[in-house]
C-alpha cells in the first residue's frame, strides 16, 4: 500500500513539473490538495511501518535474550533442590483448620447447641465459641466450660449426648 502511494506521488510531483506554462489556480490547487493528501497519507503509514518495524527489533531482541537466560546453567536460588532431613508428618486437619479461628461446627450441631444447650440464646452461643477460639490448650477450654459456661445453664442437666457432643468438637479443634 505504502508503494502504490510513493507511485502516486512521483505521477503527481511529475505532472506538476511537466505541465507547460501557467496553470491556472483552481486546477493546481486541486493538484497541491490531492498532493498533501497523499503526502500525510505516506507519512503516516511509514511511521507506523518503522514503528512496526522497531517493535519488532525490540521483540527479537527480548526472545534471543530470554533464550539465552532459558539455557543458561544456572539455576535460581529459590529452585534449586534441598534434601529433606525431616519426615513430613500427615496432620489430620486441613490447610483451612490450621489458619481458621473459628470452631467448626456444621449447622445442624449449632442449631441443636443453641436450642438445647444455650436456651436459645444465639448470642450467647457466639460469645461461648468466639472465647473458646481464644484458648491455647484444651484443658484452659474444658475448665472454661466446667467452670463458667455450665453454671449458667443449669450444669446442662439431661442434655448429655448434646454436652457430649459439643464437647468432643470442642476438644477435636484443640488436637
Amino acid at each position: 500500500m505504502i508503494n502504490d502511494i510513493k507511485k502516486e506521488l512521483k505521477s503527481i510531483a511529475r505532472d506538476i513539473l511537466e505541465t507547460p506554462g501557467y496553470i491556472d489556480s483552481k486546477g493546481s490547487m486541486d493538484i497541491i490538495e490531492n498532493l498533501y493528501r497523499k503526502l500525510v497519507i505516506y507519512n503516516f503509514l511509514d511511521k507506523k511501518n518503522k514503528k512496526n518495524a522497531q517493535d519488532v527489533k525490540e521483540l527479537n531482541e527480548i526472545e534471543k535474550n530470554t533464550k539465552a537466560e532459558m539455557t543458561s546453567e544456572k539455576i535460581p536460588e529459590f529452585i534449586k533442590k534441598t534434601p529433606v532431613k525431616e519426615k513430613v508428618t500427615k496432620s489430620k486437619k486441613t490447610i483451612n483448620d490450621l489458619f481458621s479461628k473459628d470452631l467448626n461446627i456444621d449447622l445442624n450441631d449449632r442449631l441443636a447447641f443453641i436450642k438445647n444447650l444455650f436456651d436459645s440464646n444465639e448470642d450467647d452461643y457466639q460469645r461461648v465459641i468466639s472465647q473458646l477460639s481464644t484458648f491455647q490448650n484444651w484443658d484452659e477450654a474444658k475448665s472454661f466450660i466446667n467452670e463458667f459456661i455450665k453454671p449458667d445453664y443449669k450444669y446442662w442437666k439431661g442434655k448429655d449426648v448434646f454436652e457430649k457432643r459439643f464437647l468432643s468438637l470442642v476438644k477435636n479443634n484443640f488436637l
